[in-house]
This record gives C-alpha cells, sequence and structure tokens, in this order.
C-alpha cells in the first residue's frame, strides 16, 4: 500500500544563509551553535510516512517546530530542504497556482485559535470549505444543512 503522506529530510531554517546552516547540521552541529550565528534551525530532518487511514499525531513543547512542521506539510512554508509527498505527488515542486489547487481539495490544517466567520451565518460558516473548493451555492447549502442535521 502506498504512503497517503511521506516526509523526506525536511529541514526548516529560518535567518542568515539557511542552506549553510542545513549543511552544517548535516555535519552534526547543534542548535546552539547555529543560534549563535544568527540562523534558527526550527526543524531538523524530519523523515516519517503516514499511510492511508493511519492516526499520525505531531507532539511537543512550545517552540518544539511542530506547527513550523505542519506548515511546511500543507504547504504554507517551504522547507529549506527536504521532500513532502502526497498521494505520491511532490508538493515542493508545485507551483504556487498548483499549491492551491492542493490545499483546497487535497490537505489543509485546522489553526489552533480558529473562530468562525462573524458576519457568516453558522450555516455559512459550516460550507465554507465547500466554498473555497468551488461548490456551487445550492450544493453547499444542501451539504451544510446535513451536516448541522447530525
Amino acid at each position: 500500500m502506498a504512503s497517503r503522506l511521506e516526509a523526506q529530510h525536511l529541514y526548516k531554517v529560518f535567518g542568515r544563509r539557511p542552506d549553510e546552516a542545513v549543511e552544517k547540521l548535516r555535519q552534526g552541529a547543534g542548535r546552539d551553535e547555529l543560534r549563535a550565528g544568527g540562523t534558527t534551525a526550527a526543524v531538523i530532518d524530519a523523515s516519517f510516512t503516514v499511510d492511508p487511514g493511519q492516526i499520525f499525531v505531531v507532539m511537543g513543547l512550545s517552540g518544539s517546530g511542530k506547527s513550523t512542521l505542519l506548515r511546511m506539510l500543507n504547504g504554507l512554508l517551504e522547507p529549506t530542504a527536504g521532500q513532502v509527498r502526497f498521494d505520491g505527488e511532490d508538493l515542493t515542486a508545485l507551483t504556487d497556482r498548483e499549491l492551491r489547487d492542493v490545499r483546497s481539495k487535497k490537505i489543509s490544517m485546522v489553526f489552533q485559535h480558529f473562530a468562525l466567520f462573524p458576519h457568516r451565518s453558522v450555516r455559512d460558516n459550516a460550507a465554507y470549505g465547500l466554498e473555497v473548493q468551488g461548490v456551487p451555492r445550492a450544493e453547499r447549502a444542501r451539504r451544510a444543512d446535513e451536516a448541522l442535521a447530525l
């Protein structure tokens, strides 16, 4: 069975000369050494696969890189190095337009401190994801009503 999501040697470095920092990390440098040089290593060599139907949890202390990792997985942040594959497609090689299409139809994230749109009805809030996907208004309303009736 093919993996649904693959992260291969992901790095995210913020600051000056991130590519050089990744090379130093690969050679055994630590976060403190990089920090002294003005860079921050948020994610270092993350590799894993998630199979269809598998529940996968990312846990860690505040500031440990969880949100940065998730943002790389859905294309909101570009990895400094490494590759993200979703359903076999290399997300790191997609154009902005292609990436928006993937995010609107295949992969997304729920933010920790999300909020409803105060100017929309409950139904319109429930149907918002379908709107982003381009689903016609009547079908959005029908599907939102079905979901809200549960």
